[in-house]
Formats: C-alpha cells, structure tokens, sequence
C-alpha cells in the first residue's frame, strides 16, 4: 500500500526555522542546567526542561524568528507542493 504526503513549501521552512531555534536553545539548557540536574531521574530532566524550552520558544524565540523570517517562510505560498512522499 502506497500512501503519498504532500509537504508544502512554507511547511519544511517552518520546520528548518523551528529546528534552527530548538537545537541551539535545548543545547544551551542542557549545559546550564546539567550540572544541577544531571543525576536526576531521566524523566525528571525532561520535565525541566520542557518547563524550560516550550515557554522561551513560545512566547520569545519563534515569533521574533517570524518577524524576521516569515516572508522567507511563507514566500512559495501559492507554488505547488513539493514533491510527495511514499510511505
């Protein structure tokens, strides 16, 4: 069985934006935090810091990156989907 997803161009640009914004802030967390946090339960560290995370790039971090870029993210609105996936 073929299933085809079609992935539009402003939805991959979302995605690299919001990888460009994760990557750098969790590692960033990681390193202030990991000293205090480092022995905790797996599940514990998590919970920090998604405490942490989801907020910054919520409410600061993705709509100043927006701002910035999203005539970059939305530019192609009207152009036809990439081309699909097969799964």
């Amino acid at each position: 069985m073929t299933v085809r997803i079609l992935i539009d161009r402003p939805s991959v640009r979302r995605a690299v934006l919001l990888w460009a914004a994760v990557f750098p802030l969790i590692t960033l967390v990681l390193a202030l935090t990991g000293p205090v946090i480092g022995d905790w339960p797996l599940i514990a560290r998590t919970l920090v810091l998604t405490l942490i995370v989801v907020p910054l790039l919520n409410f600061l971090i993705m709509p100043h990156l927006m701002a910035r870029f999203g005539h970059w993210v939305e530019a192609g609105q009207d152009n036809p989907p990439l081309k699909g996936l097969k799964l």
